[in-house]
């Protein structure tokens, strides 16, 4: 069989799986409901934490502070304090802060909006130069804030793609994210995100996976 033949199967594969998870989890259409900078804030208060201590802690930012402009100008310590439900808060009080000071310096206002006029590798190649920000916290910036067509990688997407073995087990999440980018088709790149992270957090979880009631269980080197 032919690259391209191998590469049409698996965007049928994809395409398939998508529309399982849609008929179980729904549909899900693209529309801007944040700007990118608070994209980018939350996704930082969200690495190696759960959502709910990321939705306290962005509650709380937001709380204490009426705009990134003043997030910015606030000490750390007290970044920090407001975002200490989320774990590793000096870290990440120190990578929010250190990222708008150069989005501010690189773009003359606290605004990611020029990312848009950007193709994504140099919009990629931006963000992840930015403090703390990696593949997974640019790529949830692109897909949530502007709609490009990325396919970020969180814990979920990488357990349940190593169990499909849509990508080897011992893969990196980078590898992953790189991979799943290739193969997931541009129009089903939102909606199948969104969708295999709810079947992680029901269905495909981390111990004790409820394989009997999967619907993509077909897909799934792990129960061949």
């Amino acid at each position: 069989m032919s690259c391209i033949s191998c590469a049409k199967d698996i965007a049928k594969q994809m395409r398939e799986i998508d529309k399982l998870l849609a008929k179980r989890y729904g549909k899900r259409v693209w529309r801007r409901r944040s700007n990118a900078i608070e994209v980018l804030m939350r996704t930082i208060l969200s690495q190696q934490t759960n959502d709910e201590a990321c939705l306290a802690a962005y509650s709380n930012l937001i709380g204490r502070f009426k705009c990134a402009d003043e997030i910015m100008r606030a000490p750390v310590e007290e970044i920090e304090s407001a975002i200490k439900v989320a774990g590793l808060s000096k870290q990440k009080a120190r990578y929010i802060r250190s990222c708008l000071e150069r989005i501010l310096s690189d773009f003359g206002a606290l605004s990611l909006d020029g990312l848009a006029k950007m193709d994504i590798q140099r919009a990629m190649s931006y963000l992840t130069s930015l403090p703390g920000v990696g593949f997974k916290t640019a790529a949830c910036v692109l897909l949530f804030a502007f709609g490009m067509p990325v396919f970020p990688v969180d814990t979920h997407i990488h357990r349940i793609a190593r169990r499909m073995g849509l990508v080897k087990h011992n893969a990196s999440a980078v590898e992953t994210q790189v991979h799943l980018d290739s193969i997931v088709p541009n129009e089903i790149k939102y909606q199948l995100h969104l969708n295999l992270i709810e079947h992680g957090r029901r269905v495909c979880k981390s111990q004790k996976p409820l394989c009997d009631s999967c619907i993509i269980t077909r897909y799934c080197q792990r129960n061949l």
